[in-house]
């Protein structure tokens, strides 16, 4: 079975119990987010960008085998 890795970032980190995860290779980011949702409901209501192979996705885009996914919810300077 494909897999990619899916780092995470941040407060999802504290609430998916996890920094990072294999999840089996899904076809685009709109269904990567829809299943992580269902599995850890607690971030359906946090807002996260998410990043493959370290540019960041607006919209969605197809995951190939070997991706590297990052969940990163907002952060703040200073």
């Amino acid at each position: 079975m494909d897999q990619v890795k899916v780092k995470v970032f941040g407060k999802l980190e504290e609430l998916m119990g996890t920094n990072e995860l294999f999840w089996s290779l899904p076809n685009d980011v709109k269904t990567l987010k829809n299943e992580l949702e269902n599995k850890f409901p607690s971030i359906v209501n946090i807002q996260y960008a998410v990043s493959v192979n370290n540019k960041i996705v607006s919209g969605d885009k197809h995951i190939q085998k070997g991706d590297t996914i990052a969940l990163l919810p907002p952060f703040s300077g200073g």
